[in-house]
C-alpha cells in the first residue's frame, strides 16, 4: 500500500482534508466509528493487495484458494 492510498482511504471516511496539494488530519479528531473503518478499510485493500500477489504464485489451485479465503476474511 501507498501513502496515496492510505491517504485516500483516510478522506473517503472523513480523517483527513485536503486543501490544493496538501492533506491535513482533522482538527477535531477522529471518532471511534471513522477509526474503525478506516482500519477494515486498510485492512480490506491491503488483503486484496495479498490475494493478488497469491494468484501469481506458480500453486494454482492452492493459491487461489487461499487468496478466496484472505479476501472473505477482510469483508
Amino acid at each position: 500500500m501507498t501513502r496515496d492510498d492510505i491517504l485516500k482511504i483516510a478522506r473517503e471516511v472523513g480523517l483527513v482534508s485536503t486543501c490544493g496539494k496538501y492533506d491535513d488530519w482533522i482538527d477535531a479528531g477522529p471518532s471511534g466509528e471513522e477509526l474503525m473503518e478506516f482500519a477494515q478499510l486498510v485492512a480490506a485493500s491491503k488483503a486484496k493487495e495479498l490475494a493478488e500477489e497469491l494468484r501469481k504464485m506458480p500453486l494454482n489451485d492452492t493459491a487461489n484458494s487461499i487468496a478466496i479465503w484472505i479476501e472473505n476474511e477482510m469483508l
